[in-house]
């Protein structure tokens, strides 16, 4: 949005440049411009203008963000029978799964 701001006041810049450079000079006949350069003018104007008006009739592809996922791990005791000692033991087990990060 900010480049169509942009252009916009370039265009009105251009535009009134040539209001202003007339008030300038009092007293004196000004020539007509080239009918030339006036239809260039003209067509400058109208891409530009078309352009801006085309690109907002566009839709808008957003950029859409993959899902972000963390790993969470806890450890747990599990119980085993050791045939060595002949006894029960607690035995760690590291258990880990992924969640959604928000």
């Amino acid at each position: 949005m900010k480049r169509y701001m942009i252009a916009l006041a370039l265009i009105l810049a251009l535009v009134q440049q040539p209001a202003l450079a007339d008030h300038a000079h009092h007293g004196y006949r000004h020539h007509n411009v080239d009918p030339g350069m006036a239809i260039f003018g003209g067509i400058v104007g109208g891409l530009i203008i078309g352009g801006m008006i085309n690109s907002m009739n566009q839709p808008m592809h957003g950029y859409v963000p993959q899902p972000q996922y963390r790993q969470i791990c806890r450890t747990q005791f599990v119980t085993q029978y050791d045939a060595y000692y002949n006894e029960y033991i607690q035995v760690p087990i590291q258990q880990c799964r992924w969640t959604r990060a928000y």
